[in-house]
């Protein structure tokens, strides 16, 4: 058990040392809110903003109520 804990300890001391390198960028909506009614079909627009990095990938996952909004179309727009 001793064994056990010293190699947890050093492990965390390795690992819990080292910078963590990712940092964090804004995930823009536009336009921010809206007033819409049943059957409207409106468009947003996403962008990522990191003003002090170049960006090279980027994962989001954009959660929203599937019971009052429906995806009706993804496009990439390359910038």
């Amino acid at each position: 058990m001793t064994k056990f804990l010293l190699k947890i300890l050093i492990t965390f001391t390795v690992f819990g040392g080292l910078p963590i390198m990712a940092t964090a960028a804004n995930l823009n909506f536009s336009p921010s809110s809206g007033n819409y009614k049943i059957g409207d079909v409106f468009s947003v627009s996403v962008s990522v903003a990191s003003p002090d990095k170049a960006i090279n990938a980027v994962q989001a996952n954009v959660k929203f109520p599937i019971d009052k909004l429906t995806l009706v179309s993804l496009a990439k727009v390359a910038g």
